[in-house]
């Protein structure tokens, strides 16, 4: 806080007017969190004699889940957190209620599809039935699920994807403050603030498939 040095005694109108003045502000910039990206549940439910590296009675005692928190596959750095693959037919044995949907067409199975356009469809039915799965890149992806096709296609189950290899949003503000203090009398003051606080932040953190970590 600084105080404008004009007329401190603040003596007649002008003094009253033009004295009194001060401004105060603070500046804050922050790189965002790290965390790491993982998923839970995707790889359990095709059996367990499809994924013998998984010792999920241990698992379930601690994370009261069938599967370990595994780590996804790494994609392209570059692409949108949000942008996250899965392969067509682990999809179809996961979402599918009938298996006739779209994204059960055995054409596609080993084809990597977008799971974040795919995630609104897959709690009714009839969303299902009606959605056209998206077929994505790797190269066009920010990682990809690890499930029983990817654990193929990439020739291990441990998903690459680094600890802490991703950052939340970074945080920018700025906080101005003007006031003035009107001198009533010898011992009685008012004192007016003015305050604005502006924030410029990047793109609040979204993710599929994915917690904080």
């Amino acid at each position: 806080m600084r105080k404008i040095p004009l007329y401190r005694s603040q003596q007649g109108i002008l003094g009253h007017i033009l004295g009194g003045w001060g401004i105060s502000g603070t500046y804050f910039i922050t790189s965002g969190q790290t965390y790491t990206p993982v998923q839970s549940g995707l790889n359990s439910v095709f059996g367990s004699s499809q994924q013998p590296y998984y010792d999920n009675g241990m698992v379930n005692a601690f994370y009261q889940t069938t599967d370990q928190a595994l780590r996804p596959y790494l994609g392209n750095l570059a692409a949108p957190v949000t942008s996250v693959g899965i392969y067509a037919g682990d999809a179809c044995n996961i979402f599918a209620f009938t298996g006739t949907e779209p994204i059960c067409n055995p054409a596609i199975a080993s084809s990597l599809v977008s799971l974040t356009a795919l995630n609104p469809n897959t709690s009714t039915a009839v969303g299902l039935a009606a959605y056209t799965p998206a077929v994505v890149t790797i190269r066009t992806s920010a990682s990809s699920q690890n499930t029983p096709t990817a654990n193929t296609v990439f020739n291990t189950p441990f998903g690459n994807v680094a600890r802490n290899s991703l950052r939340d949003a970074w945080t920018n503000i700025g906080n101005f403050q003007l006031f003035k203090t009107v001198k009533v009398k010898e011992n009685f003051k008012v004192q007016f603030h003015i305050e604005h606080v502006e924030r410029v932040q990047s793109s609040k953190l979204q993710l599929r498939g994915s917690v904080p970590g």
